[in-house]
């Protein structure tokens, strides 16, 4: 199934960290994009960070971590490695969530 979710940037979320929040989602799967705001619907796809030696200060990167009960959490640059977020920015996932139950013989 394919699932997408929203989150408002707001500064005041001193983690600035967005969770997958189905754990069986593939993130292999993951696209990531954030909107301009609520206002201004232009959007710019983010690429997965690999190689943080080649990531810029206006890299658009996000990086991923598992976090708790194996569902998996997005942060974003910081202005030094990575493009920064701003408040009002929206951050879109969309991604894959497998229905398959794992049968045990």
């Amino acid at each position: 199934s394919l699932v997408t979710a929203k989150y408002t940037v707001d500064s005041s979320n001193i983690e600035k960290r967005y969770m997958v929040t189905d754990n069986r989602a593939d993130t292999t799967t993951l696209k990531v994009s954030v909107q301009n705001s609520a206002s201004d619907a232009t959007t710019t796809v983010y690429t997965l960070a690999t190689d943080i030696t080649q990531v810029t200060a206006t890299s658009n990167v996000y990086f991923l971590q598992e976090a708790d009960g194996g569902k998996y959490e997005v942060y974003f640059g910081d202005g030094v490695n990575g493009q920064s977020l701003s408040d009002g920015n929206i951050v879109i996932f969309e991604y894959i969530v497998t229905n398959k139950t794992l049968i045990h013989g």
